[in-house]
Formats: structure tokens, C-alpha cells, sequence
């Protein structure tokens, strides 16, 4: 499958997989506000996540199905990104990742069914998208939403880290 390398199609996805023993080693030092219930969680799912088929970063061919029996944290990132992107790859402390991309017809294929926003780069304008990490589960089924948290200036309520948000949710999904 040959590779665009227009700005469009650099919209990649992420699919990080299994990370339930790093995930629940760290869990221990989670710094989760004790009073975390009223926190913002991400939003709840179960539905069953879409599939897909891409391509990594080295040349072979992945599938959602692939995972299937594993946990995945699934993000999508704008390789070219220097706002939101980097700021969700920093909290994702994961070893075992694989960075995918595709024609711009798979790629709108995949955004689609994850509900992410594309606006394509105009002149002078980056490409602009949705942000955010889907956490499915062993079942292949979307668990949670979790838009990348950030600390506002001045906020009055604590926001969890999305690391912190993640080993939660996983620990969870493994108990």
C-alpha cells in the first residue's frame, strides 16, 4: 500500500496495546484525587468499537482485530501537530504502541467511525481535530472517552492527568 504524504493523510492513528501489566504496576502510584467521583472520568461507552486496517510504522498491515483479547488505547494525532498532539503523547507512557496511516479514503474511513472532526490545513492554518483517547476493551468494545485533560489557569476543579485516567479505567476493565 503506498503511503500520501500530503499534510491530509498525516492525521494518524494511534493504537497503543497491551499495557495491563505496565498499567496496573502503576496504578500503586496513581495520584488520583481521593475524592475522584467527582472529577471529570471521560465519558462512559459500550458500544463496540469500528474496525479498521492500516498500516504501521514499519510497512505492515494492523487491524483492530488484531488486538482482540487485549486492551487498546486508541488515539488520533496530526503528525505535523504542535498543539494538543503533543501535549495527549506526553501522557501516553505506553512501551508497546503502534503509529498507523493509510490512504486519505481509509483514514476518513477510520475518523468516521470514531466520530473525529477533520478540517483539512488551509493557507496559513494547521490541520484542525478532534482530540481525545477511546479506551476498548478485551470484546473489542469502545469502554470509555476521555478528552485530553488539560489545567486551566486558574481552575477551581482538579482534573485528573489522562495517564491517571487511563490506569484507572484499565484497572477496572481488568478487575
Amino acid at each position: 500500500m503506498k503511503l500520501i504524504n500530503s499534510r491530509w493523510s498525516r492525521l494518524v492513528l494511534w493504537a497503543l496495546v497491551p499495557i495491563v501489566g505496565l498499567t496496573l504496576a502503576a496504578y500503586a502510584r496513581s495520584s488520583l484525587s481521593p475524592d475522584s467521583d467527582s472529577t471529570y472520568q471521560g465519558k462512559a461507552l459500550d458500544d463496540p468499537a469500528a474496525g479498521f486496517q492500516l498500516t504501521d510504522q514499519a510497512g505492515k498491515t494492523v487491524s483492530l482485530a488484531d488486538f482482540r483479547g487485549k486492551i487498546v488505547v486508541l488515539t488520533f494525532m496530526e503528525s505535523q501537530c504542535k498543539e494538543i498532539c503533543p501535549l495527549t503523547a506526553a501522557q501516553l507512557r505506553i512501551p508497546s504502541w503502534h503509529f498507523l496511516t493509510g490512504t486519505p479514503q481509509t483514514l476518513e474511513a477510520a475518523w468516521k467511525s470514531y466520530d473525529i472532526l477533520v478540517q483539512p490545513a488551509t493557507a496559513g492554518q494547521d490541520l484542525v481535530h478532534s482530540s481525545g483517547v477511546y479506551l476498548i476493551d478485551q470484546n473489542g468494545r469502545k469502554r470509555w472517552y476521555i478528552s485530553t485533560p488539560l489545567e486551566a489557569v486558574g481552575a477551581i476543579q482538579w482534573i485528573p492527568a489522562l495517564c491517571d485516567l487511563l490506569i484507572k479505567h484499565i484497572h477496572e476493565l481488568v478487575n
